[in-house]
């Protein structure tokens, strides 16, 4: 049995498999693009069992109070970080305009003023993003971020953006599926330079190189990116990777790789 390591959360079980239960919960894992959908009795998490267990041990050592989430699907990793973690305050940001049965969760536990969601909100509006964080959490920093939304170029650079700063030292923001482009690079749906996440990651691992103050750690594995914030001062109003890239001197580089797409 695989359980969260605080003791204030009821401890959850699983044995490895596609399957969770906590607290008379069912939760059902994912593999690959054909998720099933939530349902009152089962929860969907749209990660694979190995994902989950990347969690599990990447937080064992890790104390998070007031978190993030960007991109919360049909609401299965919002319950699942708020059992994982021992959360104060749970802020769920999302495109779509609901999560029913997230929202029947929330109010069956009656966790209306722990975990606040806020539908039809885009990762990249700073004006919202800023009002929803004054909001929530006035002048407490944040400890966490975990961006698993568009998973494209630009709008995940832009929620770093707004979030980063708002970090704590050694708080964590978490960019998953960052190898989003070998996911979905035969999706012409997408406009394929702007799902090239691991620019974004190459950025900041030079700015980490350059600006220990500001990025002191990162972990990266296959699943997702753990950026650490160092204790560097910031605006949340003017911090921009490009600006810091240019006084920085990085050097100029484009990835692509459209014409690496199968024929």
């Amino acid at each position: 049995m695989t359980a969260a390591a605080d003791p204030s959360r009821e401890r959850f079980e699983w044995d490895g498999g596609e399957n969770i239960q906590f607290e008379g919960e069912d939760m059902s894992l994912t593999v690959g693009f054909s998720p099933r959908r939530s349902t009152e009795t089962n929860l969907v998490l749209l990660k694979a069992p190995e994902f989950v267990q990347r969690y599990i041990d990447h937080f064992k050592t890790f104390e998070a109070k007031n978190m993030v989430e960007v991109g919360l699907y049909q609401g299965g990793s919002t319950v699942f970080f708020w059992h994982l973690l021992p959360l104060k305050r749970l802020v769920g940001i999302e495109l779509e305009a609901g999560a029913p049965v997230l929202d029947r969760f929330i109010e069956r536990r009656g966790l209306g003023e722990e975990i606040r969601t806020y539908y039809g909100t885009s990762q990249d509006d700073r004006a919202r993003l800023t009002e929803i964080m004054a909001s929530e959490f006035g002048n407490e920093p944040i400890d966490l971020v975990i961006d698993d939304a568009s998973h494209m170029y630009p709008q995940t650079r832009d929620t770093f953006e707004i979030l980063f700063p708002l970090l704590r030292p050694g708080g964590q923001h978490i960019i998953e599926d960052w190898r989003a482009f070998s996911l979905l690079r035969n999706h012409a749906e997408k406009p394929f330079e702007n799902v090239i996440m691991h620019k974004l990651i190459a950025e900041i691992v030079l700015l980490n190189a350059a600006r220990p103050d500001i990025i002191s750690a990162i972990k990266i594995n296959p699943k997702f990116v753990a950026i650490e914030r160092g204790p560097a001062e910031l605006d949340p109003g003017t911090f921009a990777i490009e600006k810091l890239a240019r006084s920085e001197g990085f050097p100029a580089f484009t990835i692509s790789m459209q014409d690496n797409r199968p024929g």
